[in-house]
Formats: C-alpha cells, structure tokens, sequence
C-alpha cells in the first residue's frame, strides 16, 4: 500500500471506531509511539504493535467518547498528518466524571506499507477544557444615567391626550337635542 493508502484506509477505520483494528492492520511489528507526555505507568515513548494496542485498549477502556471527529489525512511524501477532536469523560484519575474537549494533531511515518512511528501533538495545559465550562462573556458598553433618561424617553410610547370633555350644555338646550331625536 502507498503511504496515501494507508492514510486513507486508516482514517476510514478511525472515523468508524474502529481504532484496534487500525492498529492491527496498518501498524508494523516494530511501530514507535510518541506521546506528547508520559509517566512511569504510560511511558511517552512505546515500542512494538502489542504495546501501542494495549495503549489504545486502554484509552477506549477509560474514557466515555461522546464525539470523536477526525479531519485529514494531509499527506507530505511518506508521513500523514490527522487531527482528532474528542469530546470525552475520563472514567478514572484526576479528571474523573469531567466532561472535556480533546484536541490531537497527530504525525504518522509510513514504509513498506505499514506505518512505523507515529506522533502525537497536544496541549496539556487544560486548554481543552471542560465542556461544562461557562463561555466568556462579552463586554458590553457602559452607558451614563444621562443616556439611559434619553433612550428611556425616546423608546417609551406617546400617550394619547386627554379627551377633551364636551362643553356644559344648558338644561333647555339638552332637551331641544332630546326631543330632535325622537
């Protein structure tokens, strides 16, 4: 397979969930992990397809995905570029039951047809967020007590005026109104 190929084919897989078997069918035996940050439990650098499957397995095991998108690939010779947005809920840790956007870029090498090392690009400051977050306001215009009795004044409905009450008829002139009438 064409290192374009293999960035299709590994794209449809993921757009599908089907993550473990991208790993299964497009990784080498050899394949590098990098990520943008480890620790004595999840090293940052793996080696080795059984490794890089039980990193995802564990991935999927401990996080509630509820939208994953994923935007590429962006082919240059043999490495591929694709973007990954999650919007998850870690299952354990300190992020426990907090809802999160993720956002990856992620680098991939391929040769012979397999891809062999892979990186992946993140900001680890929070930046992402919680989902549940409040989105910042926008700051609006102050406006004097002066401008505020004007728009008040301007903006309030036009009463109508007073109907005027009928002239003071004499009594002999309301009986000769009567008795046209009749």
């Amino acid at each position: 397979m064409t290192s374009k190929e293999v960035a299709d084919q590994l794209v449809a897989l993921c757009r599908a969930g089907k993550n473990i078997e991208a790993v299964d069918t497009l990784l080498s035996d050899d394949v590098v992990s990098v990520e943008a940050r480890g620790d004595e439990t999840m090293p940052a650098v793996m080696s080795g397809r059984d490794v890089i499957r039980g990193k995802n397995q564990w991935w999927i095991d401990n996080h509630k995905v509820h939208s994953a998108e994923v935007k590429g690939p962006f082919p240059n010779g043999d490495r591929f570029a694709v973007i990954y947005n999650f919007v998850v809920t870690p299952v354990a840790g300190p992020m426990a039951g907090k809802k999160m956007r993720m956002e990856e870029v992620a680098l991939y090498e391929v040769r012979d047809g397999k891809i062999v090392r892979e990186e992946f690009f993140y900001d680890m400051s929070g930046g992402g967020g919680d989902v549940a977050a409040p989105k910042k306001k926008t700051a609006k215009k102050k406006v004097t007590a002066k401008k505020k009795v004007k728009k008040a004044t301007r903006a309030a409905p036009k009463t109508k005026a007073k109907p005027k009450t009928p002239p003071k008829v004499s009594k002999s002139k309301a009986k000769k109104k009567v008795s046209r009438r009749r």
